[in-house]
């Protein structure tokens, strides 16, 4: 027997508003996972984030220096100096804010101090007021960096000559300070460079003349093994590579020419890196690299 033609229409209808409230049902669930999976989603991403929390740089500056002071440890820091015109830059990397964004004036040898963001650092400029950068000093701890300096005090002596600029700078004398040596420290504690000794046991002084011919500096470091750079552009050495031991830190160093540039390699002994500081000192016409602090009994 044939079903009858309303019975037949109305299980039709039944029949497709089942199927509706099933396609119904599907999307609601298929709805509800994907906002189930983006709440997740931004959950980690806002956990994550807490764990990288932006490292920021606040400037102080004083009359003959500049300190930077960060919220959290950076990864590393360099500088080098430049010049036409005559510039030191101080890279801080793991910072990515600075405060205060803007460009800050300075007296005396620097006339201003800029800043800039990168993707993995925050570059300092520091802009010299005259033609040549004055002596300074840089002391690098693991929250604070600290740039300091001293006013130019040379003057040309009477009836001197200008330097032609084709003279390059040359490599003079490399001395090893040891002051363990109680000889060696009390001599040292009482020359031109007696601040550096009163703090940091090891010392590499390097005698450029003349200074002026010195193009630029820069240290980096370089794996396998692990080694800290130190390039000096416009500077000849007049004898072959040398190497020469070295301890608490360093393992040896070791001098040698490139086409570019005249390299110190300070290779690291088993342990980390030391902690360390290079110094310019164009009034000596010297650059030394120190580590090993001293115990002064204060807070380093």
């Amino acid at each position: 027997m044939a079903p009858h033609p309303i019975r037949k229409l109305a299980s039709g209808l039944w029949l497709a508003s089942r199927r509706e409230t099933c396609c119904c049902t599907v999307r609601r669930r298929r709805a509800r996972s994907l906002i189930v999976n983006h709440v997740l989603t931004l959950a980690l991403l806002a956990v994550s984030g807490s764990g990288t929390a932006a490292t920021t740089v606040s400037v102080d500056v004083a009359e003959t220096s500049v300190t930077f002071n960060s919220d959290a440890a950076v990864d590393k820091v360099e500088h080098f100096v430049m010049s036409d015109p005559a510039r030191l830059v101080v890279d801080l990397y793991g910072a990515s804010r600075v405060r205060p964004k803007t460009a800050i004036p300075l007296a005396g040898p620097f006339r201003r101090l800029r800043s800039g963001a990168h993707h993995d650092k925050i570059r300092f400029v520091f802009e010299a007021a005259g033609a040549e950068l004055p002596a300074f000093s840089i002391d690098k701890a693991a929250r604070r960096v600290s740039v300091s300096w001293q006013d130019p005090t040379k003057r040309p002596a009477a009836g001197s000559q200008p330097i032609p600029r084709d003279v390059p700078a040359h490599l003079v004398l490399l001395e090893i300070i040891d002051a363990n040596d109680a000889a060696v420290a009390e001599r040292v504690r009482s020359d031109a460079l007696a601040p550096i000794a009163d703090k940091w046991r090891y010392q590499v002084r390097i005698a450029v003349r003349p200074f002026s011919r010195l193009a630029e500096m820069r240290h980096f470091l370089l794996p396998r093994p692990d080694r800290l750079v130190l390039e000096l552009s416009g500077v000849v050495l007049d004898d072959r590579a040398q190497s020469f031991d070295l301890r608490d830190g360093f393992r040896r160093v070791k001098v040698y020419a490139t086409p570019r540039a005249l390299r110190l390699e300070f290779e690291i002994g088993d342990g980390p890196l030391p902690r360390f500081s290079i110094f310019e000192v164009p009034s000596l016409e010297y650059i030394v690299v120190a580590w090993g602090v001293r115990d002064t009994g204060s807070e380093q």
